[in-house]
């Protein structure tokens, strides 16, 4: 689940593998949640070259991901923390989300495509606006 809880490193070495050939597909699904009809969340689908692709690949370890990017991962910690503690509820995780995921488009780091059942309530969802928390 790339949006919630939150996996932005996942998707940044998902994605820095794929510019180095790792993979013959990245795709990046944005759809509801499941159980939280209003909330995105992102399904990440990779598909791995075969053995005879990857020998003519050179070996390859990711770049160090930006430091907002790494603030970005904390800050996903601490509301999985903070949602533990029952200091969120799902408007300020849907909220949440939506901060997620403009953060990792400035990466360029975005859905490929969407399965939404209802672009309202996706159109919805993707106005929603984050303030952060001070606990």
């Amino acid at each position: 689940q790339g949006l919630k809880p939150g996996a932005p490193m996942l998707l940044w070495h998902l994605r820095e593998a794929q510019a180095a050939g790792y993979w013959s597909e990245l795709d990046i699904v944005s759809s509801p949640d499941c159980g939280c009809r209003e909330m995105e969340d992102w399904t990440v689908l990779a598909r791995f070259r075969g053995a005879k692709q990857r020998r003519r690949i050179k070996p390859w370890s990711p770049a160090p991901a930006p430091w907002d990017l790494s603030l970005l991962a904390a800050e996903c910690n601490l509301m999985r923390w903070r949602t533990a503690k029952g200091l969120v509820d799902e408007s300020r995780w849907n909220a949440f989300v939506q901060h997620v995921r403009k953060t990792m488009q400035t990466f360029d780091i975005a859905s490929t495509r969407d399965e939404w059942p209802d672009p309202l309530v996706m159109e919805r969802a993707g106005g929603l606006t984050y303030q952060r928390l001070d606990y």
